[in-house]
């Protein structure tokens, strides 16, 4: 399905971001900015960076931000005599800007608004800046990350939009290598039994588990803790590896990052989502649904190593675009 107006995203300052949308972004009626604010006068954008600091916000609401709309929307690209489509990104701080999306409206009169969730609302900007409840009155579309949110708060429900990033050089695919990096979050525990468990059955591991406190890091002279990764450094050790290990947030349903990653990169996945069951993608040969690490068998490593999968562009942008365009003509 073809997308006829302009598209234009506020992505969320990360660079898996802007890795996962790079098909998405070289599409001709497409633009991106990735910078936390969309200014392309670097020196102007030091001086708007000091306005919204998030230093500051902590402690008081910074008056007079209505002086940057117009440049931000000049350097948009945004034109009232044009169909335009703003898609927001959560964590974006202009997302949740209310007098922001109202200057919109009032310049931008034919713009259509979108906001996208990439991640279950209990840990998003949006819930941290208490405008979930809002958001239906501000944007014409909302995608949660999450079915359960769809349903709980009236959102169109779209999973993470990605596309292979072309430009990681391949690397020699290692048989029987577990890959996981992430934030401890509240999986540290399972990760650690996870780890125990792939190297009771004599499974090669390479785990990066970040924002771990120093008495939490166990098996430390295997488990790299606490170093930072380029995500282009990530892909790489993806591509290298031959599965992924995912364990979810609490009780979240939404498909994560490292799904989008197994499925587009063709790779194992053991995960503890069982929602992933219900998907187009999903085969059991590939992907392993465990309760708890015990569940993790060698015979899921040494059986079927030719990972294909069926129906592998369920993340891809083009599937995206036809969510997108079908929401907006609801």
């Amino acid at each position: 399905m073809n997308l006829e107006s302009e598209l234009i995203i506020l992505g969320n300052g990360t660079e898996w971001c802007s890795c996962s949308l790079n098909k998405l972004t070289s599409r001709e009626k497409v633009r991106f900015f990735n910078e936390r604010l969309p200014l392309k006068n670097r020196y102007i954008l030091q001086i708007a960076r000091l306005h919204y600091s998030y230093k500051l916000e902590k402690y008081i609401e910074i008056p007079g931000k209505t002086i940057w709309y117009k440049k931000f929307c000049k350097d948009l690209g945004l034109d009232a005599n044009k169909h335009q489509i703003l898609m927001i990104y959560d964590r974006n701080i202009l997302g949740g800007e209310k007098s922001f999306i109202h200057y919109l409206r009032k310049h931008f009169p034919t713009i259509k608004l979108v906001y996208v969730f990439t991640n279950i609302v209990k840990y998003t900007g949006a819930k941290e800046r208490d405008y979930v409840e809002k958001l239906n009155g501000w944007y014409d579309v909302v995608f949660a990350f999450d079915q359960l949110d769809a349903k709980k708060y009236g959102f169109n429900y779209s999973p993470l939009i990605y596309d292979s990033f072309e430009g990681s050089s391949d690397a020699e695919n290692k048989q029987d290598l577990v890959f996981y990096v992430g934030q401890a979050k509240d999986r540290l525990k399972d990760l650690i039994k996870s780890f125990e468990r792939l190297n009771e059955i004599n499974i090669k591991t390479d785990f990066n588990i970040v924002k771990v406190t120093e008495p939490e890091m166990k098996y430390s002279d295997i488990i790299k803790y606490n170093k930072t990764m380029s995500y282009k450094d990530v892909i790489k050790k993806i591509k290298s590896s031959s599965c992924l290990i995912d364990i979810i947030q609490g009780e979240s349903t939404g498909l994560t990052i490292k799904n989008c990653e197994a499925i587009v990169y063709q790779k194992k996945l053991i995960t503890t989502n069982k929602s992933i069951k219900e998907y187009p993608f999903y085969d059991s040969r590939f992907i392993k649904v465990i309760e708890s690490p015990d569940d993790i068998t060698l015979d899921f490593f040494e059986n079927n190593r030719n990972v294909v999968y069926k129906n592998s562009d369920y993340f891809s942008s083009d599937k995206f675009i036809e969510r997108l365009v079908k929401a907006l003509n609801e």
